[in-house]
């Protein structure tokens, strides 16, 4: 029989993602343009809540650009 370790709540992992900080660089692309990028350090303690509020930065910027692809869309089309 497994042992259960821990109990999995994806509310509470989400909070203690959304508290955690990111350390940020800004980088100069080849077109001369200035880029965030996200520092993850992978011994660190809490290493899934980084990755996890990261992974949450991501998506969040992914539906922001959709949303503006459509509303491209929709107001050339009418």
């Amino acid at each position: 029989m497994a042992k259960i370790v821990r109990e999995l709540d994806s509310r509470a992992e989400s909070r203690r993602a959304r508290a955690t900080k990111l350390k940020v660089r800004r980088v100069r692309a080849e077109d001369g343009s200035s880029e965030k990028v996200y520092v993850l350090d992978a011994l660190s303690p809490n290493f899934g809540d980084q990755f996890l509020k990261l992974f949450q930065l991501n998506v969040a910027e992914a539906r922001r650009e959709t949303r503006e692809i459509q509303k491209k869309h929709r107001i050339a089309a009418e």
